[in-house]
């Protein structure tokens, strides 16, 4: 079943604030007084500002994940245990953001994207004579 919520300023800045925390938002759409996932996608999709701004708090949340990830390593008293929990959620957030990603891609934008350009530049030659060597015998005397 589907709750309609009408499209409300408090609601979209709390859901902001939740994802700039690093909340999931299956955690955030659990809450009754938030929207379902449909509801926020179809949103996203009707407003592209609003679209941005989901993709920022996103982003910072993420960041805000890395930091408490990074803090309860730290504080881990059982050193396997907090290196398992903080590798499960450094990778977790590498499929999640190019920002924590194992490997670096280089691409362009829309706007200017990478162009590889291979040219070979033929450019005629010379006759040119072969080089000559010499041999030169040389006995320890002259050394």
């Amino acid at each position: 079943m589907f709750r309609v919520i009408e499209f409300q300023e408090d609601v979209i800045q709390d859901l902001l604030d939740a994802l700039g925390e690093g909340k999931s938002l299956r955690e955030i759409c659990s809450d009754k007084r938030m929207p379902n996932r449909e509801t926020i996608s179809r949103w996203a999709k009707g407003d592209d500002d609003l679209a941005a701004n989901i993709v920022c708090a996103r982003e910072a949340g993420y960041y805000a994940r890395a930091e408490r990830a990074v803090e309860d390593a730290k504080a881990a008293t059982d050193a396997p245990l907090g290196r398992l929990a903080f590798d499960a959620e450094r990778w977790h957030l590498s499929k999640l953001s190019r920002a924590f990603a194992d490997k670096v891609v280089h691409s362009g934008d829309m706007d200017a994207p990478l162009q590889v350009i291979h040219s070979i530049n033929l450019v005629p030659m010379a006759s040119i004579d072969p080089p000559v060597l010499t041999l030169v015998a040389m006995s320890d005397d002259d050394a």
